[in-house]
């Protein structure tokens, strides 16, 4: 690595541009602090503007704030671009040295909002606040859209107040940004920009806000936006519910399935995937005959997510009727994942006290086709069990209220669970633990850690022995 920075710095003497750019980015991007100075004397003395402003983003590529001196001695150079790129680098490295320096070039029209920006990362807020409040407009704008950058809460009042702004990218990136701050006090002005905004570009980021916000209040409003006269509008608003998670927007993202705009209708689809709203199956079916082929591929992959196995068959049935190469395969690929038809049959009760490990065994049996029930302690499992009469059961050993191995022979002694194969997922690996399992009749035995698919391996070989 060492030659190689050494072969880059040598490359900043060239004669060729181009070849000192590509030093210059690469150097950068290596973050070795080697390259601090010989990049420093590319930023104060190289003739070519370009080659500047390149330098200037490399030193704050380093992160070294040793880099600041040379950086704040670059910060009236001549050139804009490289103005720009310097204070930056500044609020990049994050020295409070740079400070005074970028108070100094604060009022320059051409910097103000980076250099708000940057002091804005420093602690500085105020003078992202006056220039979101500026009373040029490109400026105010540009700040509203900086503010998104800088993702502080202080500059939340500012933003709310210039919500109601004549100019229309100001509005547009206000919303944006408090989207992005997922600010809730914030909900009720950006529902009336849905809602009324003339820009559809307005509007369509109020809905795309309103879904990062994620707030049920919003439901209603979003509902509205379904039926925007712009597509834009209607695609974001689909989006938006489903990443509100309110079920009550199935019916009406059901409708938009047939909503003239395919990107409309491509959201529909993953938010109803989102709200796990498996009842939209058979409307889903019928959007496998989309005329968008990147529809009917997003449909193929909801209903395999929602159905899971009994998707195949009409996944299948869409597959033979597929022209389009790419879309057949991709559903092949989606049909390839789904777990096997009899899988699905299968009930497996899940007993394990920690939840971290009773959430990994839930998601990797459900990904198998496997009906899961879960248990936290041994009392539970043995009323679980009696309830649910699982298939198969997976266990630990050591759980509060009842441990494994008392769960273990009470099953055996219930006719109705006494059948049930058993295999232990247990930290205890002593050999006396092995030989204890055995004499209570468990099936299989693995100590933690586990290897997922070895167990599903195991739990499959075992269900096949006894049901054929």
């Amino acid at each position: 690595m060492e030659e190689k920075i050494n072969e880059l710095i040598n490359q900043l003497d060239s004669k060729d541009s181009k070849a000192r750019k590509e030093a210059i980015w690469l150097l950068g991007k290596l973050g070795n602090t080697k390259a601090l100075e010989p990049l420093a004397n590319s930023l104060l003395k190289d003739e070519n503007a370009s080659i500047r402003e390149l330098s200037a983003k490399a030193l704050g590529d380093l992160g070294s704030t040793e880099a600041t001196r040379f950086l704040c001695e670059a910060i009236k150079d001549q050139s804009p671009g490289v103005q720009r790129q310097v204070v930056i680098s500044l609020g990049k490295l994050n020295d409070r040295r740079a400070v005074e320096h970028l108070e100094k070039v604060a009022e320059e029209p051409a910097i103000k909002v980076e250099v708000a920006q940057s002091l804005a990362l420093l602690g500085k807020t105020e003078a992202l606040i006056n220039a979101i409040r500026d009373k040029n407009p490109v400026i105010a704008a540009r700040a509203c859209e900086a503010a998104g950058i800088v993702k502080i809460q202080e500059v939340t009042p500012v933003l709310i107040e210039v919500l109601s702004s004549e100019d229309w990218k100001i509005r547009r990136n206000a919303t944006e940004t408090l989207g992005k701050l997922r600010e809730k006090s914030a909900i009720e002005p950006i529902l009336k920009i849905l809602l009324n905004d003339e820009s559809y570009e307005t509007r369509s980021i109020a809905a795309e806000a309103l879904g990062k916000i994620g707030d049920a209040t919003c439901l209603e409003s979003l509902l509205k936006g379904l039926q925007d006269p712009h597509w834009e509008v209607r695609k974001n608003a689909a989006e938006a519910l489903g990443k509100i998670g309110d079920k009550k927007a199935s019916p009406h993202l059901i409708k938009a399935l047939k909503d003239p705009d395919w990107n409309t209708r491509f959201n529909a689809l993953n938010s109803l995937g989102l709200l796990n709203d498996t009842h939209a199956g058979e409307s889903i079916i019928e959007a496998l005959k989309d005329e968008s082929k990147n529809v009917r591929s997003q449909a193929a992959k909801v209903l395999a997510e929602l159905w899971k196995s009994d998707a195949r068959e009409p996944i299948l049935v869409h597959l033979e009727e597929e022209t389009d190469q790419w879309v057949k395969s991709y559903i092949a690929q989606i049909m390839e994942e789904l777990p096997k038809e009899d899988s699905k049959k299968y009930k497996a009760l899940l007993v394990d006290d920690d939840k971290f490990i009773s959430k990994l065994l839930k998601q990797t049996f459900e990904l198998e086709g496997f009906i899961v029930e879960s248990a936290g302690n041994g009392k539970e499992a043995l009323v679980k069990a009696h309830d649910f009469l699982p298939d198969i059961i997976v266990m630990d050993i050591m759980m509060p209220e009842m441990d494994g191995w008392e769960v273990c022979e009470q099953l055996k002694l219930n006719p109705r669970t006494g059948t049930i194969p058993i295999v232990i997922l247990t930290a205890k690996s002593q050999d006396k633990d092995i030989v204890k399992s055995r004499s209570l009749g468990v099936a299989h035995y693995f100590s933690k850690p586990f290897d997922s698919v070895e167990l599903i391996k195991a739990v499959k070989n075992i269900l096949s022995a006894i049901k054929g």
